[in-house]
């Protein structure tokens, strides 16, 4: 009997144990299939890709926000081209001529006033400039700029203001009020020295 009632004690405790492990396996079991492929995914992920993504997406919108429209940027016309295409556009005799005479007068002095009186770059440039222009245009050119010559010198000794009016018809021309005589004289005697030259 009492052998029997050990056999059943035996029993029932190893009934309670495995009764008491079963929730803990069938709940380890049961874990969503939504955790576990979103843990999978996280692990796929290599690491610092999506910061090192972040970063180039910042920098380029620094850079497009930072880089200068083109339009912003101002062009700068070259005294010397702008000098010649007004002596060479001059013609007197014609409609609006006194206009372009005191225009290119203008281009002469801003010239001189930039260069300073320093006619080493005009003297090759100008040997560049008149080596494609055949002997009847620079006779044309020389007749032009003794005009212009003129009228830059009516300017020197009257002053800006004494033609202002005149100059704001022509666009105002002038990009200094005043303008060294000196300078100009340097500038004048390199553009008639190259110009009637045979």
């Amino acid at each position: 009997m009492l052998n029997r009632l050990s056999a059943l004690a035996v029993c029932a405790a190893f009934l309670l144990l495995t009764g008491c492990g079963s929730p803990a396996a069938s709940g380890s079991r049961d874990v969503p299939p939504e955790s576990v492929s979103a843990s999978s995914a996280s692990q796929s992920i290599p690491a610092g890709s999506v910061s090192s993504a972040a970063s180039r997406s910042v920098s380029e919108s620094v850079s497009s926000s930072s880089a200068p429209a083109s339009s912003d940027v101002p062009v700068q016309t070259d005294s010397f081209d702008a000098m010649m295409d007004a002596i060479a556009g001059y013609e007197s005799g014609t409609a609006g001529s006194s206009l372009k005479l005191y225009a290119a007068a203008c281009e002469v002095l801003n010239y001189s006033a930039e260069c300073k009186g320093d006619t080493t770059e005009l003297r090759s440039r100008l040997a560049d400039y008149l080596a494609g222009v055949g002997t009847g245009q620079k006779k044309l050119l020389a007749s032009h700029f003794s005009d212009i010559d003129s009228a830059a010198q009516a300017i020197l000794s009257q002053g800006i203001d004494a033609f202002s009016g005149l100059l704001a018809d022509a666009g105002s021309p002038n990009r200094f009020e005043s303008y060294d005589p000196d300078a100009y004289g340097a500038v004048a005697d390199e553009l008639r020295t190259a110009l009637e030259a045979s």
